[in-house]
């Protein structure tokens, strides 16, 4: 199977009036295509942070991140010249998106009243 997604040393730091927070510190994973990925960890270990970073909704501080075989590091802020970024963000929002779970829901088994009739 064909690597989807990887991710090298992914960093997220953030200034603090303390210093610097290690949100995400070093993080490094791959999947394949056809397979699935669950970050799991307690409240507050940087879980949101690296989606968020990986989705490009905040910027890395290091590391690298590759879909598909193509470095998308960096590409929101540095594409080349004539490069529509509005067509590639479109395009790329529909290739990779974060699913958000709630664990009432995830665990809600009981049929729903259109199921009963």
């Amino acid at each position: 199977m064909a690597t989807l997604l990887e991710v090298t040393d992914l960093k997220k730091y953030f200034k603090t009036p303390r210093g610097m927070l290690h949100a995400v510190d070093d993080v490094s994973f791959h999947i394949d295509e056809r397979t699935t990925l669950g970050v799991v960890g307690e409240s507050g270990c940087g879980k949101s942070t690296l989606g968020r970073t990986i989705l490009h909704l905040l910027d890395s501080t290091g590391g690298t991140i590759q879909f598909q075989g193509e470095d998308i590091t960096t590409h929101t802020k540095k594409e080349p010249p004539g490069t529509n970024t509005r067509e590639l963000s479109q395009k790329r929002k529909t290739q990779i998106s974060n699913y958000h779970q709630s664990l009432p829901v995830v665990t809600n088994h009981h049929p729903t009243r259109s199921r009963n009739f």
